[in-house]
């Protein structure tokens, strides 16, 4: 009867409703449980079962724990819970199969808890402009255009009364190290809301977005209502961190986007229904904030609901900057030297001291990435090697700190070291090879487009042919700036005949590595004129944008990370399409410092300012008529 009496209690604690005016209470002492049940199913029913007043559904939760396990639940004893009517419902339907004897008790149990926890309760709405101006700037270097962006965001959304504001959520996009997930943590500790995170690189399929019904072994509720649970309110902010590499091909149980879609939809999300849970949750207060390296790898509908904040790579006077500023002082922070040897950059020799010329040299022969992280690596195993000295050699450091070298990096970080670039051969000046440009999530820099032209085997028609690692999109790429050339061959002075009698071999170096992408059109139009004219090409300068079957120079991506690979380089000259012109003028000056910028809307326009005077190799190439009649032509498809 003991039991019954628990079970009774648990029943009534879970399907007692009661209106705003109502107020009832149901003794745990009842001595007819069947017929308090009946009473309470009854009173459920009358009252609309609006509102759950659920302190005697703690009390038998607890009463059967206790019973069960000799322990007490953990935490404080709620004086009340308020949960909505649907959860309500899926609660009470759980009651009598909390029998000890059932199989069924342990996920009924783990069930039951879930739910009556899940969160109500609505934590204060806090947005103290100037703590978080002053984290932007105490925390992250740069950016100023993203902090804004950031802080209007918020400012907008505290004026706002009601469910009015549309629901954007704030996507972080940019390459590792760039200070994404900081930019994301700092957000949800100013807003003064619980926080937590879901890495989406492990989410394969839908079940771990949405949850796996209860019928199948092991079921458990999905991330999202995971995380909201955790949060113990219904405001509190959720970090989708790496939402690029979320599987895109659908698993067992369902896309994992298309899942992800309804948590993220501003229509859907007041209903999200997770599957386990088997009702749905309001997501609607909950702010979510997602992070990415690649902007293209999110799917269009996600990618559509999203504001997009991009953060670029940092140059390498940016990463001089952040090492002075924020790393070094956190990592000497973090290293208890003494006050005599704890203090950097002072100057006075009892410190530890990396020249700017120090941190230029590990930037660019131990590291290649775009943002910080290996930077702070090395800076860290320096200070290693610090710390040793002094516990070492006490008596030699008692006056003098131990100074770091060139060649005690070169110790430190023995093995680290990337090849480095032969500038002075790789780029001098040759036919029919071009400096392209490229930019990945590790940077920018220069590659090489080759092409070289040999009699055919065939005597009808010419071949082209590609070695590379290349993808389909620069195969095609390739295939569009031949056909150009072809196509206007009497523009370059080229005869017709000869890509009938000789074949093109196309190859892109790149050590294995995959190249992707249109925006070497202009590279690959200029090489392939180029050799067939046998004239060589200016080796210190380089050239980016994609070009149609007109001529037309189309417009780009990744400019800053293009032309900052292109400096370290020695690149004296950087021919840029015009549609990019803007780009340009937003890098700063030290950026731009030893660079021409060439702005080009036809391709036209580079090939006849890129070949060498010195190195004519065959007869003068485009007189006065041809390069009239290439003008003309230029703006009749303008």
């Amino acid at each position: 009867m003991k039991t019954k009496k628990i079970l009774a209690i648990f029943l009534v604690g879970s399907i007692l409703g009661t209106h705003a005016n109502a107020s009832r209470t149901f003794t745990d002492h009842a001595n007819d449980w069947k017929d308090q049940a009946k009473k309470a199913v009854v009173f459920s029913t009358l009252t609309g079962g609006c509102i759950l007043g659920t302190y005697l559904l703690y009390k038998g939760c607890q009463m059967l724990h206790r019973k069960f396990t000799n322990r007490p639940l953990d935490g404080s004893v709620v004086e009340e819970i308020i949960l909505p009517t649907n959860i309500a419902k899926k609660i009470a339907g759980e009651a009598f199969n909390l029998n000890p004897m059932s199989s069924n008790f342990p996920a009924a149990l783990k069930y039951v808890n879930f739910l009556k926890n899940i969160p109500t309760a609505i934590a204060e709405e806090k947005f103290d402009l100037q703590l978080l101006k002053e984290r932007f700037t105490s925390e992250i270097y740069g950016f100023q255009d993203a902090k804004d962006r950031v802080i209007n965001h918020f400012a907008k959304k505290s004026f706002v009364v009601g469910d009015d504001l549309e629901q954007k959520i704030l996507c972080f996009v940019g390459p590792p190290g760039c200070g994404k997930t900081v930019f994301s943590e700092i957000i949800a500790n100013v807003i003064d809301k619980p926080f937590k995170r879901i890495c989406m690189a492990a989410v394969n399929d839908a079940y771990q977005v949405s949850g796996l019904p209860r019928f199948y072994t092991g079921a458990d509720p999905g991330d999202i209502a995971k995380a909201f649970w955790q949060n113990g309110v219904t405001n509190g902010v959720i970090i989708l961190d790496e939402i690029d590499k979320m599987s895109k091909v659908p698993g067992t149980h369902g896309s994992a986007p298309a899942a992800l879609l309804q948590a993220l939809d501003p229509s859907q999300n007041k209903e999200f229904v997770d599957k386990y849970i088997d009702t749905g949750i309001d997501l609607s207060k909950t702010t979510f904030i997602a992070t990415a390296n690649d902007i293209e790898e999110i799917p269009w509908p996600l990618r559509d609901r999203m504001e997009i904040i991009e953060l670029e790579a940092y140059s390498t006077v940016e990463k001089i900057k952040i090492a002075r500023e924020f790393i070094i002082p956190k990592t000497m922070k973090n290293v208890d030297l003494g006050e005599e040897f704890a203090s950097w950059g002072s100057g006075d020799g009892k410190g530890f001291e990396l020249s700017d010329n120090h941190l230029n040299h590990i930037i660019e022969k131990y590291t290649v990435e775009a943002g910080v992280r290996s930077l702070s690596r090395c800076i860290i195993r320096l200070t290693e090697w610090f710390a040793r000295q002094l516990k070492e050699f006490p008596e030699e450091h008692k006056e003098v700190a131990p100074i770091i070298t060139e060649e005690t990096i070169e110790n430190v970080l023995r093995g680290q070291s990337r090849p480095e670039v032969p500038t002075m051969k790789v780029w001098k000046s040759q036919v029919g090879v071009t400096n392209s440009m490229y930019w990945s999530l590790l940077g920018g820099g220069i590659g090489k487009f080759e092409a070289i032209f040999s009699p055919s085997l065939n005597s009808k028609q010419g071949r082209m042919l590609l070695t590379a690692t290349a993808t389909k999109t620069t195969k095609e790429a390739v295939k569009a700036s031949y056909a150009y050339v072809v196509s206007h061959s009497s523009d370059f002075g080229i005869s017709e005949d000869y890509f009938k009698s000789h074949d093109l071999r196309v190859h892109i170096p790149g050590l294995g590595t995959t190249i992707d992408g249109p925006s070497a059109g202009v590279a690959q139009v200029v090489a392939i004129v180029s050799a067939a004219l046998g004239r060589k090409i200016d080796g210190r300068s380089s050239m980016t944008g994609e070009v149609d079957l007109k001529g037309n120079v189309l417009p780009i991506g990744g400019l800053k990370q293009k032309v900052s690979g292109a400096k370290k380089v020695g690149i004296k000259r950087i021919f840029v399409p015009s549609s990019n012109r803007r780009q340009i003028d937003e890098l700063h000056d030290y950026e731009k410092e030893g660079i021409k910028f060439v702005f080009a809307s036809h391709v036209c326009q580079v090939v006849d300012q890129i070949f060498v005077d010195d190195d004519v190799v065959t007869p003068s190439f485009r007189d006065p008529q041809i390069v009239s009649q290439c003008n003309a032509a230029h703006k009749n498809n303008r």
